[in-house]
């Protein structure tokens, strides 16, 4: 459960400085889905504040764990999209 507090850490501290830590955040990311599995879902969503659900969205689509067409009301952010292009 300290991965939930600890990915909230990532995800605020990114929106306030601009300070993405990819590596980190996908690491916390895939160990939930690996605890979880397709429960890990509705778990981040349900953890995570609605202002950071736009760069979770983004990295879950990175990883494969959704399609574009789930969730078509939270867009993606391009910055964090651009940054995993290069990972």
């Amino acid at each position: 459960m300290k991965r939930f507090k600890y990915l909230k850490r990532l995800l605020r501290k990114y929106k306030k400085s601009g300070v993405l830590r990819t590596h980190l955040i996908l690491n916390h990311v895939i160990v939930l889905y690996n605890v979880f599995d397709e429960a890990a879902t509705p778990l981040l969503f349900y953890k995570i504040e609605q202002e950071h659900w736009d760069v979770l969205k983004t990295f879950m689509l990175f990883i494969g764990r959704l399609r574009e067409s789930d969730l078509i009301n939270i867009s993606t952010d391009k910055i964090v999209y651009e940054e995993l292009k290069g990972v």
